[in-house]
C-alpha cells in the first residue's frame, strides 16, 4: 500500500515538473533545531523529520537528540520530496562517524567527514553499511515547478507515538493550516485501523504501523501527504520485590521480600547459588543452606500482550558472628556522582556517576558507572572497628578486569575470584586496624558498571557489635507528685538491661523494669546499661530527667562577695578567713580599682597560677543546679569543685559577666569551689554571686529591735531576708572575776542563704520587721549550738540543773552592754516567748558564768577581752567610728567623745 502512495506522489511530482517552469530550491535540516521524535539510543527506531515538502527518515536510529542525526549500522537514510525532484543531497557528518559509512551509491561521493549525492530523483536512499553515521546537517536541493498552486503543508505533531496495548490512545494533532480535505490510512491494519475521514485510530495488536494522511491536488492546492509512526508495545508485567537486597544470619528465620505481581502473571523462581539458598520454583519460598550471596529471580514468560517480566533480590547469608563493614547498592541514588550520594566517597573520571537504569552490573538499578581509562571509586575511611584477620570484599560488575587497591599500611589484597558477575577478594588486615581505605579502578578502554558492594568479616574479641541501645527522648520533665511515663528504650538486639539513676534524691528507678519514681526537685540522669557479650560491646543509653517543684520558687543566695570594706593589698583570707588562695607570678590580692566592672575594691587573681578557693560554702543540703556569676575583665578563670559528685560547666561570658552552672547530684551541706587563673594575663573579679531557685512554701517574719539584734526560732527552713544576718553560738570562754565570759558568734547565715529548720539564731540588722519565705531543705540545725528556741512560749527544762540566759542589756558595770544574762538571779529557767531563743549551759560549764558578751567582727557589741579595761569605758569606738566592745592595749579609741589610749 505504501509503495502505491509513493508511486502516486511520484506521478504528482512529475506532473508539476512538466506543467510549470523549473527552479532550484534548497531545504536545510540542522540536527540541533530540526528534530525527530527519538532522542535516546535505548529507544532507537524508525524516525524522521519533514520540512517544506522534504522528508529525511531513518529505518532505525535517533533524529531527536539535538546534536546529530544517527543512522545505525546496516540501516537506511531516505530523503524524499513531494515538491520536486531531488538533484543534490549534502551531508555534514562527525569525524568519529563520517558520511563514508554510507558506502557506495551511484552519484554519491565523500570528502573528509562529509558526503554528497547528485542526480535527479524523487527520493534517495543511503545505507549505513560500513558503520553508524552521525550527520549534523543535511542540505537538500530540489527542482521546483513554477506552478502557483499552494502546498497544503500537512504535518503531525508528534511524528512518532509509543503506547502499551490496552492503554487509551490519543492520536497526534494534524496540522492542516489550509483546511484541505484529507483521507487517513494505516499501513498495517493488523496493528491498528484508522477511520479514513476522522483519523480516529483503533489499536488491535502489538506492532508498528504508519498512520498516513493525504489530500488530493485541485485547482488551488498541490497534493499533500504526512504520516506518524505508531508503535504498540506489550504490557510490562512490572514485577518487583519489596526489597532489592537482604541479609540474614545463618540459622535465623528468613522471610522473603514480597513480590508485586499486579497483573497476576504466572511466575517461576530460581536461585543463582543453591549452595547459599534454594527457592521453590512455584511459590518462591526460600531455604537458607549456607553462608554467602545468591540472587533470587522471579520471571514471567512473554505472551501475545505481555512482555517477559523479571525481578530479583540478593540474599547475603552471614555466618553467626559475621559483620558487614561496607554495603552499597545505590538504592535511592538518581543520576549523581558518588560524592553527591555519600560525602565519604571520592572518585575519578568525568563520566563516573550513578545511573538509575540497570545496564549490566548484575544487580538491580541504580548502579555505578566507573569511567573507562582510569575512573575510580574510593572509600577512604571504612570503619573496621579494630578487626584483626581477614575480610571478604565483593561486588557485581560487567567487567572482570577492575583493580582493587588500598593506601592503608600493612593491608594485603588477594587476586579476585569470579563467579558470574560477582567478583570477590580476600583482604588481610594488620593487627587491630581501625579504618581501611579501598579504591576500585577501571583502567580498561570500556566503561564498567558495579553494584552490590559488600565488605564482610567475622567478629573478633576486639571487634564487637554496638549494643544499639537508645531512648526515644533525650530529656524529660515531670512535676513532683505527678505520674511519670519514661521515654521508651529501643533495644533491637534484645540484650539484658539494668537501669540506674545518677541521683536517688531526685528520682529512683527500678533496675529491672526502668520504672522511675520522682522523689525530689532537681535533675537526675536515668541510664540503661547492658554488659558486653561475645558478640556485643557493653552498651548504654540515658536521658536527663528534670523534676520540677509543684510550688512556686524563689532565689536563694549561698555566696555573695563584693569585697566591701576590704583594704588595698588585703589578701582574700584577710577579707574572709574561710577563703584560701594561691599567688601566681605575683600576688593575688585586693586592689582599689574598677577594672572588673563593679565598684571598688576588687580582687586580682594573678596570672600563671593565681587562685581563690571557698572551701565550705553552706548550701544547706541543696540538690540540683546552682548558678555562679561574677564580673571580670576577661574570661581567663577556670572553675573546679572539690565536692564529690559536683560538676561545673561554663554557660557564657557576656558583657563582662561570667556565668557557670554547678550541678550537685547528692545532698551535701557544703560546697567547695576554686577559681584559678592559668593564663598569661591577670584577672580582676568582683560581685561574686552563687544562687539557686528553691521552693517558696509560704511566708513568715521576725523583728529586730532598736538594739539592732534579736533572737529567732522556727521549725521550718527559710531564706534569710535581705538586710539581715543570723548566727549560732558554739563556744563560751573563761569568765573573768565578775563572771562575764566571751561567747563566740558564728554569722553563718547571710542574706539569701537557707536556714535549716529548728536553727536557734541570734539575728542582727536594722531595727524593723523582716519578711522571709519558707523553703525546702534537708540540712540539719547546728548540733553544738548553745542557743535553743521554741515556736510556743515555754519554760525550758533541759539541761537538768542547767543555767539559762536571755538576750538583754547588762546591769551595773555592764549597763548598756548587750549580751546574754541571767533572767533570774540564780540562772534558773525562765519562760521564753514563742519564736524566741535562750542560751543554756550545763551547771558544770556555767557555774561561774553569770553573763556572756559576744563579738560580731567589725560590729562589736560586747567585749573581746574580759581582762583589765580602761576605767569607766563601757562604750568605745575606733578611729573609723566603729563600735568596739573589746578595746586592745596600745590602741587609741574614742570614749565619751575623747581619744583614749588603752594601756
Amino acid at each position: 500500500m505504501k509503495e502505491f502512495y509513493n508511486f502516486r506522489l511520484f506521478l504528482m511530482t512529475l506532473f508539476v515538473a512538466l506543467a510549470g517552469t523549473v527552479s532550484a530550491e534548497t531545504v536545510t535540516f540542522t540536527a540541533s533545531s530540526d528534530k525527530g521524535a527519538i532522542s535516546n539510543s535505548n529507544d532507537a527506531g524508525a524516525d524522521g523529520v519533514t520540512k517544506s515538502g522534504i522528508t529525511i527518515a531513518c529505518s532505525k536510529g535517533t533524529m531527536g537528540n539535538g546534536s546529530d542525526y544517527r543512522i545505525f549500522k546496516n540501516e537506511t537514510l531516505t530523503i524524499s520530496s513531494t515538491v520536486g525532484n531531488i538533484t543534490k543531497v549534502e551531508i555534514t557528518a562527525t569525524s568519529s562517524n563520517p558520511a563514508s559509512g554510507f558506502g557506495s551509491l551511484a552519484g554519491f561521493s565523500t570528502s573528509g567527514n562529509n558526503g554528497t549525492w547528485e542526480g535527479d530523483a524523487e527520493s534517495v536512499t543511503l545505507t549505513a553499511s560500513g558503520k553508524q553515521v552521525r550527520a549534523t546537517q543535511i542540505v537538500v536541493t530540489y527542482t521546483a515547478s513554477g506552478s502557483q498552486k499552494t502546498f497544503p503543508n500537512l504535518s503531525f505533531d508528534p511524528t512518532s507515538v509509543t503506547m502499551t496495548i490496552g492503554e487509551t490512545f490519543t492520536a497526534p494533532t494534524l496540522n492542516n493550516e489550509h483546511g484541505v480535505a484529507v483521507t487517513y490510512q494505516s499501513t498495517n491494519t493488523d496493528v491498528a485501523t484508522v477511520d479514513p475521514s476522522t483519523g480516529a485510530v483503533t489499536v488491535l495488536a502489538v506492532g508498528t504501523t504508519n498512520i498516513e494522511v493525504t489530500s488530493e491536488e485541485d485547482d488551488d492546492y498541490e497534493a499533500g501527504y504526512a504520516f506518524y509512526t505508531l508503535t504498540v508495545n506489550k504490557i510490562d508485567p512490572a514485577l518487583a520485590f519489596s526489597e532489592g537486597s537482604v541479609q540474614v544470619t545463618l540459622g535465623d528465620a528468613f522471610t522473603a521480600p514480597t513480590l508485586t505481581n499486579a497483573l497476576g502473571m504466572t511466575v517461576s523462581y530460581e536461585s543463582t547459588n543453591t549452595g547459599v539458598a534454594t527457592v521453590d520454583p512455584t511459590t518462591g519460598a526460600v531455604t537458607i543452606v549456607g553462608a554467602g550471596t545468591t540472587t533470587i529471580t522471579a520471571t514471567s514468560a512473554e505472551d501475545a500482550t505481555h512482555s517477559a517480566g523479571s525481578a530479583s533480590y540478593s540474599i547475603t547469608v552471614l555466618d553467626a558472628g559475621a559483620h558487614i563493614y561496607w554495603s552499597e547498592d545505590w538504592t535511592g541514588a538518581t543520576n549523581e556522582t558518588p560524592t553527591a550520594w555519600n560525602s565519604a566517597y571520592t572518585y575519578e573520571g568525568s563520566g563516573t556517576k550513578v545511573y538509575t537504569t540497570q545496564l549490566g552490573a548484575g544487580g538491580d538499578g541504580p548502579e555505578l558507572l566507573i569511567a573507562k581509562g582510569g575512573g575510580s571509586l574510593t572509600y577512604d575511611a571504612i570503619n573496621v572497628e579494630g578487626q584483626t584477620g581477614t575480610l571478604t570484599f565483593s561486588y557485581k560488575s560487567n567487567r572482570s578486569n577492575l583493580s582493587v587497591t588500598t593506601t592503608t599500611t600493612g593491608v594485603e589484597i588477594s587476586s579476585a575470584t569470579h563467579s558470574g558477575s560477582t567478583h570477590t577478594y580476600t583482604i588481610t588486615l594488620p593487627d587491630a586496624a581501625t579504618t581501611l581505605s579501598l579504591t576500585i579502578t577501571n583502567s580498561s578502554s570500556s566503561n564498567a558498571r558495579i553494584d552490590d558492594i559488600m565488605l564482610v568479616g567475622d567478629y573478633s574479641a576486639t571487634n564487637l557489635l554496638d549494643a544499639e541501645l537508645a531512648f526515644s527522648e533525650a530529656t524529660a520533665t515531670v512535676t513532683l507528685g505527678d505520674a511519670f511515663t519514661a521515654p521508651t528504650l529501643s533495644n533491637p538486639n534484645g540484650l539484658p538491661v539494668t537501669y540506674s539513676s545518677s541521683n536517688d534524691a531526685i528520682a529512683t528507678v527500678d533496675p529491672q523494669t526502668g520504672e522511675v519514681t520522682p522523689v525530689g526537685v532537681g535533675t537526675a540522669t536515668i541510664t540503661a546499661s547492658s554488659e558486653a557479650t561475645d558478640v556485643f560491646r557493653a552498651g548504654s543509653a540515658s536521658y536527663e530527667l528534670t523534676v520540677e517543684s509543684a510550688v512556686p520558687t524563689t532565689s536563694a543566695t549561698f555566696w555573695s562577695e563584693d569585697w566591701t570594706g576590704a583594704a588595698a593589698d588585703d589578701t582574700p583570707d584577710a577579707v574572709n578567713s574561710a577563703y584560701t588562695y594561691t599567688d601566681g607570678s605575683t600576688s593575688t590580692k585586693i586592689y582599689e580599682a574598677t577594672l572588673a566592672g563593679g565598684e571598688s575594691p576588687e580582687l586580682l587573681v594573678n596570672k600563671s597560677g593565681g587562685s581563690l578557693t571557698y572551701d565550705a560554702i553552706s548550701i544547706a543540703g541543696h540538690t540540683g543546679t546552682l548558678t555562679l556569676t561574677y564580673k571580670a575583665n576577661n574570661d581567663n578563670l577556670t572553675l573546679t569543685s572539690g565536692t564529690e559528685g559536683a560538676s561545673v560547666s561554663k554557660e557564657s561570658y557576656s558583657n563582662g559577666v561570667v556565668t557557670w552552672t554547678i550541678t550537685i547530684p547528692t545532698t551535701t551541706s557544703t560546697l567547695s569551689l576554686t577559681l584559678a587563673n592559668s593564663k598569661g594575663g591577670n584577672t580582676r573579679i568582683d560581685d561574686i554571686l552563687l544562687t539557686s531557685e528553691v521552693p517558696n512554701l509560704g511566708a513568715g517574719s521576725f523583728t529586730i529591735t532598736a538594739a539592732g539584734y534579736g533572737t529567732y526560732y522556727t521549725d521550718q527552713p527559710f531564706i534569710m531576708p535581705e538586710g539581715a544576718q543570723g548566727a549560732v553560738i558554739t563556744e563560751v570562754g573563761t569568765p573573768n572575776g565578775d563572771g562575764i565570759a566571751k561567747a563566740t558568734a558564728n554569722w553563718k547565715y547571710q542574706a539569701g542563704s537557707i536556714v535549716p529548720a529548728c536553727e536557734a539564731l541570734l539575728v542582727k540588722g536594722e531595727a524593723k520587721d523582716y519578711a522571709y519565705v519558707y523553703t525546702a531543705s534537708t540540712a540539719s540545725a547546728t548540733a553544738d549550738n548553745l542557743l535553743h528556741g521554741s515556736t510556743v512560749a515555754v519554760t525550758p527544762t533541759e539541761p537538768a540543773n542547767g543555767l539559762f540566759y536571755m538576750l538583754s542589756y547588762g546591769k551595773g558595770d555592764k549597763a548598756g552592754v548587750l549580751g546574754f544574762y541571767y533572767a533570774n538571779a540564780t540562772g534558773a529557767a525562765f519562760e521564753s516567748q514563742a519564736n524566741k531563743c535562750w542560751l543554756a549551759l550545763d551547771n558544770n560549764t556555767g557555774s561561774a558564768v553569770r553573763g556572756l558578751v559576744f563579738d560580731f567582727n567589725d560590729d562589736v557589741t560586747g567585749i573581746n577581752s574580759v581582762g583589765t579595761t580602761v576605767n569607766g569605758v563601757n562604750v568605745a569606738y575606733d578611729l573609723q567610728g566603729r563600735r568596739v566592745v573589746a578595746p586592745k592595749a596600745g590602741n587609741i579609741y574614742i570614749v565619751n567623745g575623747k581619744k583614749v589610749l588603752v594601756k
